[in-house]
């Protein structure tokens, strides 16, 4: 006669139903795990490193579900964190929609960035002199594609700006220069719109001020020369940003073969949060 093995196999069934929601809860809620892919953010993350990244410092994102089944559209609340962001800080963030970047094969789909802000929104962005060591290795040096695209401004790396970094509730005047600095967040906060002379087009209504729906950073890689941030591509919004990357869990060198890949002077090492 064969016995039952009914409860055992439910009880392992619970265990791994709570096992799965507890990880999931914990990597929604209060951390995760990203590793670093690119050189932008050395000497501090090196290629190869398994970040820490805390939700919990500005409150964890949450997906609006409904608008994202109703449009395919993936939209965020966040939950209250322990402290604003600062500048500063380290942060992984979503890439924004409206633009692209060359670490990512996809816009938006095949992972984050991890960045330090520079600004804050309202600030004004204003670069003067060389901020980081330059080993004789540029990767991005056609500093015509520099953003805001705008020829006229003749900014390089090293001198660019000044730029502001939209707020909410702040409000500018549009003109026929400023329209196309702005023109990615413009129609990213009025879809639909169009930009025409010196006029926003939405809604119905000709806007020339414009009041500024959604909060702004501007972000900058340690690797002065060798990052492909805000200054070729613009602001990150507020809701794209993730999480504050606390330290390093391990690193594994990609040049490295066999044992030698552990690089084990990194492992449980804290990360800067200041320059």
């Amino acid at each position: 006669m064969i016995k039952s093995n009914d409860k055992s196999f439910r009880g392992w069934w619970w265990i791994f139903v709570v096992t799965v929601f507890l990880t999931v809860a914990l990597r929604i809620f209060v951390v995760t795990l990203y590793q670093i892919s690119s050189v932008s953010m050395e000497p501090v993350l090196l290629p190869g490193d398994v970040i820490i990244v805390s939700k919990t410092t500005y409150g964890p994102r949450l997906l609006k579900m409904f608008i994202y089944l109703k449009n395919k559209k993936a939209e965020y609340c966040r939950l209250k964190g322990r402290r604003r962001i600062k500048e500063g800080d380290i942060v992984v963030f979503s890439m924004p929609l409206h633009n692209s970047s060359s670490e990512f094969d996809k816009i938006n789909t095949a992972g984050s960035v991890a960045k330090r802000i520079f600004c804050l929104p309202g600030d004004t962005v204003l670069i003067e002199n060389n901020m980081g060591r330059n080993d004789g290795i540029t990767y991005f040096q056609n500093e015509s594609q520099l953003f805001p695209y705008d020829s006229s401004l003749h900014w390089t790396l090293e001198k660019y700006g000044p730029l502001y970094v939209p707020a909410k509730g702040d409000s500018i005047e549009l003109t026929e220069k400023n329209k196309h600095w702005y023109a990615e967040i413009l129609l990213l906060e009025n879809p639909g719109g169009q930009i025409t002379d010196s006029t926003l087009a939405a809604n119905g209504k000709n806007i020339t001020t414009y009041v500024f729906k959604k909060n702004y950073y501007f972000v900058l890689g340690d690797n002065f020369y060798n990052s492909f941030d805000s200054r070729f591509w613009g602001f990150v919004p507020e809701e794209n940003i993730i999480g504050e990357v606390k330290g390093i869990l391990f690193s594994i060198n990609p040049d490295k073969a066999g044992f030698r890949k552990f690089r084990f002077n990194r492992f449980f090492k804290t990360a800067h949060t200041q320059q």
